[in-house]
């Protein structure tokens, strides 16, 4: 939103103590969150795309990414240069994600004031979206370029310069190239427009269309690659409509209702005189932060209502969390006196604390799964099925090509690069891949490595005259059991 409400943003020895509070919660955050967990399903597609050649990274982010191929090829220099470990392919996105963060707080900072900066800063931290995006995928990518798109129009409504408008152009370019749905956004930028004309600004609609028009041209190779991605359609739909919780989630945030809560109680009777002037926000900045908030939601559910399809996914909507991160530093520069404010950055401070050490970190299980694996071949070598869980892998001509079946094994191109395997499709519901499944498997015992898997395949297996002989690993979402051949009758190959 257009920067009208300039708050008092002196540095005393409280705001340096709060200042000090927040580093010490983003670095016990940095270590309790994604950057040292094994990597998850869509990194490993990461690392496939680029463990080769540029050549190939591009090759292979063209055709099987829905991103575009900037991001992959940044990365492959990058992994030249630090290694391929788990930590060093996070580190881009670490660093997209820090640029992010320093531009909404000096929003936060110029709208609201100075506690408000560390406030967007704690409130991102709270959000499990910014987890996801510290992951060797494109979204921090994404994310950075599209508040600095954000911040660059502001700028240009406020100076009416020619080079804030050519960085608005150029990073709401590469904004749609982190993630092609985030041409959403553009909505943001609407509000933003609309609210600095509201403060005085001059800026033309004609410059701002030409401006999104030119930004469009500079992401055309990327319309390309959606228009030779938009030929697998019926390989890459999600089938299922997203449930109510998920729904519920993407509006409701538990913590930050917690702290808001703690802090009004604990401010109210501990304070003096302590109160909440929501007037201290002009109407039209709360009216844009509400629209901002709620619609990104809203579009992807309509969007998939009336395509019968499920892209109502938070990393396809990320963007929301700035509107929340600043509609709460706008509720913080309401509370009087100065001391309600920083208890307020206390609060949310020690909510982040508490929940960082009470949840271990989130591991798939991709790396103990294929620990496991070469323990077991090591002494007998055994057939291994794998049911990779990527939604192209319910096509059985994915199955069956030769083209496509390594991109269908790139889950396992990062821990298990030297095993051999089968593939078995995601959904045996129907009868081709009943029987796909049936011809796949072995007459003897074999492994069965498998991401959330579906008990119709297990049932499918019992059909077949297979029993589960042993579970090896339980309880992640990759799943590891071994199966023998009970009934001498069942078909098999």
């Amino acid at each position: 939103m257009q920067v009208a409400e300039t708050k008092d943003n002196s540095w005393g020895r409280e705001e340096l103590l709060l200042m000090a509070a927040t580093l010490l919660v983003l670095a016990v955050f940095l270590r309790q969150g994604v950057l040292f967990r094994t990597l998850w399903i869509d990194e490993s597609v990461t690392f496939w795309v680029i463990k080769d050649s540029l050549a190939e990274a591009w090759q292979r982010a063209f055709a099987f990414q829905g991103q575009s191929p900037l991001y992959f090829c940044l990365l492959w220099f990058w992994k030249q240069l630090a290694g391929g470990s788990e930590l060093a392919l996070r580190i881009p996105s670490l660093a997209f994600l820090a640029g992010a963060f320093m531009v909404i707080a000096s929003l936060a900072q110029r709208m609201f004031g100075f506690p408000a900066a560390l406030v967007t800063t704690l409130t991102l931290l709270t959000s499990t979206r910014v987890e996801l995006m510290l992951s060797a995928r494109p979204y921090a990518f994404g994310f950075f370029f599209t508040f600095l798109s954000l911040q660059a129009l502001i700028n240009w409504c406020r100076l009416q310069s020619a080079g804030q408008a050519l960085l608005f152009i150029f990073s709401s370019a590469l904004m749609l190239y982190g993630h092609s749905l985030f041409v959403f956004f553009f909505i943001v930028h609407l509000l933003a427009y609309l609210h600095a004309r509201g403060q005085g600004s001059t800026l033309s609609p004609l410059k701002l269309l030409l401006a999104w028009i030119a930004a469009l041209l500079c992401f055309a190779p990327g319309i390309l690659q959606l228009m030779a991605l938009s030929t697998q359609k019926e390989v890459l739909e999600f089938e299922e409509l997203p449930a109510f919780s998920e729904i519920l989630e993407a509006y409701f945030s538990k913590s930050i209702f917690i702290a808001a809560c703690v802090t009004f109680v604990l401010g109210k009777s501990a304070l003096n005189g302590a109160r909440v002037k929501l007037s201290s926000v002009s109407r039209q900045t709360w009216l844009g932060l509400l629209i901002w908030y709620v619609l990104p939601p809203l579009i992807f559910y309509v969007l998939c209502y009336f395509s019968g399809t499920s892209i109502f996914k938070s990393r396809y909507y990320v963007w929301q969390v700035g509107a929340l991160a600043l509609a709460y530093a706008a509720f913080v520069s309401c509370l009087q006196p100065a001391r309600f404010k920083q208890l307020a950055v206390l609060v949310l401070a020690g909510a982040i604390l508490v929940n960082a050490f009470g949840h271990g970190i989130y591991d798939e299980g991709w790396k103990s799964a294929t620990a496991k694996i070469y323990a077991i071949e090591s002494e007998k070598p055994v057939a291994l099925m794998v049911q990779p869980g990527l939604v192209e892998s319910k096509s059985l001509e994915w199955l069956a090509s030769a083209d496509t079946r390594e991109y269908l094994g790139a889950p396992l191109s990062y821990y298990a690069p030297n095993l051999r395997f089968d593939l078995l499709p995601l959904s045996v519901e129907t009868h081709a891949a009943a029987q796909y499944v049936a011809s796949a498997l072995p007459k003897g015992d074999f492994l069965l490595l498998a991401y959330q898997v579906k008990q119709s395949l297990l049932d499918l297996l019992q059909q077949q005259g297979y029993a589960r002989k042993e579970t090896l690993q339980d309880g992640h979402d990759v799943v590891l059991y071994r199966y023998s051949l009970v009934e001498s009758g069942a078909s098999g190959k």
